[in-house]
């Protein structure tokens, strides 16, 4: 062989083995952080008077099965928004007690839940938005299916 093709071999292997590493540390990150999106929705249900096992146990029913896919609709959601984490939090807490589900790829349950955090009415870009955020949850969910 020449040097080239064992230079060339060589960095291959290099960029396979650290590219299957950072999958692995991605894929362990998101797990932390999806599986802290029940705890946190809990912890708010715990300042509301109820119990850890009984708050755990609500959330976890709130999340659903697939609990990365909403963690990954969250964030959307969050970030395009520009919400505040807490008054978010609040209120998915409020709407796991009161055992509705949360649609984040339903575009009416999006301007419902920003019209309840904004607490004013929205305007045309904002709607805009919402109809994005929807349509991309939408893609994900048909992605995570």
């Amino acid at each position: 062989m020449t040097p080239k093709k064992i230079l060339a071999l060589t960095l291959l292997a290099t960029s396979l083995t650290l590219h299957a590493s950072i999958a692995r540390v991605t894929q362990h990150t998101t797990l932390e952080k999806h599986n802290s999106i029940t705890q946190t929705i809990a912890s708010f249900l715990v300042q509301r008077g109820i119990e850890d096992s009984k708050a755990v146990e609500i959330a976890s029913s709130f999340v659903g099965t697939n609990e990365e896919l909403f963690y990954i609709m969250t964030q959307n959601y969050m970030h395009q928004m520009d919400i505040n984490s807490k008054e978010f939090y609040s209120e998915l807490a409020k709407l796991s007690l009161q055992k509705r589900k949360a649609s984040f790829n339903d575009y009416s349950f999006l301007v419902k839940l920003t019209q309840t955090l904004k607490g004013h009415a929205l305007n045309s870009k904002t709607f805009t938005n919402l109809h994005n955020i929807a349509t991309n949850n939408s893609f994900l969910q048909k992605v995570f299916a």
